[in-house]
């Protein structure tokens, strides 16, 4: 868990920027508050990513996915997590992905679901997660045959739907 967190809290920046505005803006407004979350000024980092999450930036969304995952700044809400997640994630976010196939695999905020524990952490996998391995392994472990068919033919219409749709912001 500890590589999930890393992955989110990345290298930090000091400079406050308006949140509308070029990507480099946006990006500068996201370290912004990962510098907040890293230095426990969690109502600082929530603000600015409330912003850029309701702008649909997915870094954004799954950093307040992982405050309300984590109760760091908010009270602890795995259906909210979820939510924040799942928005990121189908935007193709892999730490977002990761952590929706642990809750889906857990069944923790979200009904338990092994096909889409797999189709998450697979994507996750393919967006360079490290941490899907270990978990990839357990949740095979527990799944049939047609769960895993199932998992694949939710993969496949993922990726079609999403290849269509091109990037997002």
């Amino acid at each position: 868990m500890r590589g999930l967190i890393a992955l989110i809290i990345a290298a930090p920046i000091v400079v406050v920027v308006p949140l509308a505005g070029n990507a480099q803006d946006r990006d500068a407004a996201f370290r912004n508050g990962l510098s907040a979350f890293q230095s426990g000024s969690f109502v600082r980092a929530r603000d600015v990513w409330e912003g850029l999450a309701k702008a649909g930036d997915a870094r954004a969304q799954a950093g307040l996915g992982f405050m309300h995952y984590t109760g760091r700044g908010v009270p602890r809400d795995a259906a909210r997590a979820a939510e924040l997640f799942d928005r990121a994630a189908n935007q193709g976010e892999p730490t977002a992905q990761l952590f929706l196939a642990t809750m889906h695999f857990r069944g923790d905020g979200l009904a338990r679901n092994l096909p889409l524990a797999l189709m998450w952490l697979e994507l996750a996998m393919a967006g360079g997660q490290p941490e899907t391995f270990a978990l990839r392994g357990a949740i095979m472990q527990h799944m049939t045959d047609a769960e895993r068919e199932e998992s694949a033919r939710l993969l496949a219409r993922w990726r079609a739907t999403n290849a269509t749709n091109g990037p997002r912001p």
